[in-house]
C-alpha cells in the first residue's frame, strides 16, 4: 500500500504543477498585448516605420512645405533653360538694344571674362544664384543673364532683345532654323530657332516660322563659345525647317 500511496501522491502534484503552467501560460500573451500595442502588416507605426521594416526610414513621411525646396536644374542643358532666376517679366515692346548694346555684350570672352570685369562693365547684378550660378543685370526694365563658371562668364542671355530684323541685320541669314518639339533642356515647344554655330548665337521667337515677320520681337538672344550645329539641334530637340526670310 505504501508505494501506491507515493505514486498516487506524485501524479496528484504533477496535475497540480501542470495546471499552474497552462494558467501562467493563458495570462501572459494577455498582459502582454495590453504593454505593447500590436502592429499589423502593412501599417505605419508612430516613429515612420514602413510595414515590414524593423527600424524607422528618415524623412518617410516627411511634409513638404510649397516653396521652400530649394530649386535645383531639371539638367544640365546646352542653353541653361529653364533658366534659375526669379520670373522674368514679358516686355517685349520694349527695345532694349541701347540699355544693353550688342557691341558690349558680344565684348565678354566666355571663358575669360572675369565677374569684376563684367560688374565694371555692367554694374553690381540684382540678383546671382541658381546651379549654375547666374548673375542677372538688369536696367530700365531689360535683363541681361550671364551664366557664371567658376569665376569667369560662360554664356549671356539677353530677353526680349530687339526683333528678326535686329538679328538679320547684325548677324545675317542663319546657318539653320528649326522649331523646337520641348524637352528638359528647351521647355519652350513651337519656338523657332536661328542658328549662328560660327558665332556661337542661338535666337529663339515665341512663335512658329510661319507667324515670323521681321518685326517679330527675340524671346531670347544667347551667346555663347562657338558649338556645333548637328550636336545643338539634336541636345535641342529640334527639327530642322527651311529657311526663307520673311518679306514683311
Amino acid at each position: 500500500m505504501k508505494p501506491i500511496n507515493r505514486l498516487s501522491l506524485i501524479a496528484v502534484l504533477g496535475v497540480i504543477a501542470l495546471g499552474l503552467v497552462l494558467g501562467a501560460a493563458t495570462a501572459w500573451p494577455e498582459s502582454r498585448a495590453a504593454a505593447q500595442p500590436l502592429v499589423l502588416a502593412g501599417t505605419p507605426s508612430p516613429g515612420s516605420l514602413l510595414p515590414g521594416r524593423a527600424t524607422a526610414t528618415p524623412g518617410a513621411f516627411a511634409s513638404l512645405t510649397p516653396g521652400t525646396a530649394a530649386r535645383t536644374p531639371l539638367v544640365t542643358s546646352p542653353l541653361n533653360f529653364p533658366t534659375s532666376v526669379p520670373d522674368i517679366p514679358a516686355t517685349p515692346g520694349q527695345d532694349c538694344t541701347q540699355v544693353f548694346p550688342l557691341e558690349n555684350v558680344e565684348a565678354i570672352e566666355f571663358g575669360q571674362t572675369s565677374i569684376p570685369q563684367l560688374e565694371a562693365s555692367f554694374g553690381q547684378p540684382v540678383y546671382r544664384g541658381g546651379r549654375p550660378t547666374r548673375f542677372r543685370f538688369e536696367e530700365s526694365g531689360c535683363i541681361l543673364l550671364v551664366t557664371i563658371g567658376v569665376r569667369e562668364a560662360q554664356e549671356a542671355e539677353l530677353v526680349y532683345y530687339g526683333t528678326l530684323d535686329t538679328v538679320l541685320d547684325h548677324y545675317g541669314p542663319p546657318a539653320a532654323a528649326g522649331v523646337s518639339e520641348g524637352n528638359l533642356a528647351l521647355v519652350f515647344v513651337g519656338s523657332t530657332l536661328l542658328f549662328y554655330p560660327e558665332q556661337g548665337v542661338i535666337a529663339r521667337f515665341d512663335v512658329g516660322p510661319d507667324e515670323l515677320t521681321r518685326d517679330t520681337p527675340v524671346s531670347s538672344l544667347i551667346l555663347r563659345p562657338p558649338y556645333d550645329l548637328g550636336r545643338q539641334l539634336t541636345a535641342l530637340k529640334v527639327e530642322p525647317v527651311e529657311w526663307l526670310p520673311p518679306l514683311r
